[in-house]
């Protein structure tokens, strides 16, 4: 078995294949140049920054007007048995002659796919002629709308628990001295994730704790209304902005902090939430029902969605040092037995043989959701 992983979001892609090779499937993946920041492997693996990229990663360089053409002749390489694709590159696929399946993760389902563009209308046959498609799980409602559910797998996105652990920081600042920090790394975007409603709970609560500090990150959209909410009542004090981080400071900041908060306005958890909750903290976000039918455990997460809650919740966590290590210590064994490499490798090698033996997407299913 030979599988090509196209498309990197988010590093995702990366991750999935280096996890499968590790648990014996040969996959190779192929990811575009000039390399954003955000899709570049090295800033998942500091060790790459000397040995360079490993050679299962295949390029096709956007800047040159070939591309198009290069991505389908690494698709159409005889070598591979079937394409994983992720973005816009199921259109590709489409014209392969391969099998393969479509992995939703933002906004090419959410935005692309639902759009009345040529590029989202033939995003939306590739998805039609897919054989399975991987969803995250707030992405189930438009699968929906677009009459595909019955093609649609749920497989949980990994997460590295060895790497993402609860760690004691030696020689924290004094700056952090008697602080309860919370960490929001989340892009601003506030018609999205609903930032603006955390922050106007983090401002009433400037008023009851002295002693609060948010660690914001300095990115998304938003970014300056943020900044200008924080200015116009009078609390930079309480507040500390950084950069994008790199996943080992992502991993600092997550055993800094008391708690972290995510997004607010669409219900998945994502690589923050996730990530964190293997840190063994208290995430507080927007988690859509679809989970508790997803899992047969829901996300033991502080789920919230208007200010109020946002709030509420926040406060409780910060009177309640019992209540932190609780939800903690369960969002890390929630994580360790839902969201391990091992279960995605598992998972993905389930799906895998039964597209290439031609199984009924139901067989497909019911055998994955059996993996626990």
């Amino acid at each position: 078995m030979n599988i090509l992983h196209a498309g990197n979001l988010a590093n995702f892609g990366y991750l999935a294949v280096k996890v499968l090779r590790n648990y014996g499937i040969n996959a190779n993946l192929l990811a575009r140049k000039p390399i954003h920041s955000t899709e570049d492997p090295k800033s998942q693996d500091n060790d790459l920054e000397n040995s360079g990229y490993p050679d299962w990663i295949k390029f096709y360089d956007t800047s040159k007007s070939g591309w198009k053409i290069e991505v389908l002749k690494r698709m159409r390489d005889k070598k591979y048995n079937l394409i994983h694709t992720y973005v816009e590159l199921p259109i590709f696929a489409m014209f392969s002659g391969k099998k393969f399946v479509s992995h939703t993760l933002g906004s090419d389902m959410a935005e692309l796919a639902l759009s009345k563009s040529f590029k989202g209308m033939l995003l939306r046959r590739a998805y039609g002629k897919a054989k399975i498609i991987i969803f995250v799980p707030h992405h189930y409602p438009l699968l929906d709308k677009l009459g595909l559910t019955k093609k649609a797998i749920f497989v949980p996105f990994i997460v590295d628990h060895e790497k993402f652990q609860p760690k004691k920081i030696e020689n924290i600042p004094t700056k952090y001295d008697n602080k309860f920090i919370i960490f929001h790394p989340t892009n601003q975007i506030w018609n999205v994730k609903a930032n603006d409603k955390f922050l106007r709970a983090f401002i009433r609560l400037t008023k009851e704790y002295d002693n609060l500090l948010l660690i914001l990150g300095d990115r998304g959209e938003n970014i300056q209304d943020a900044k200008k909410l924080i200015e116009n009542n009078g609390i930079q004090n309480h507040v500390e902005i950084i950069p994008t981080q790199t996943q080992e400071m992502l991993r600092y900041y997550y055993n800094l902090c008391d708690i972290v908060a995510d997004n607010f306005g669409y219900g998945t958890l994502g690589g923050i939430t996730l990530e964190s909750m293997s840190s063994e903290k208290p995430v507080l976000t927007l988690m859509s029902d679809i989970y508790s039918k997803l899992y047969k455990q829901i996300p033991p997460v502080i789920n919230v969605k208007t200010e109020e809650e946002i709030y509420d919740s926040i406060k409780q966590l910060i009177n309640s040092q019992s209540l932190r290590i609780d939800v903690g210590k369960k969002s890390r064994q929630w994580i360790i037995h839902n969201n391990s490499k091992e279960i995605f490798a598992k998972r993905c090698s389930i799906l895998y043989d039964g597209v290439l033996n031609e199984l009924s997407v139901d067989e497909i299913r019911n055998k994955i959701y059996q993996i626990n």
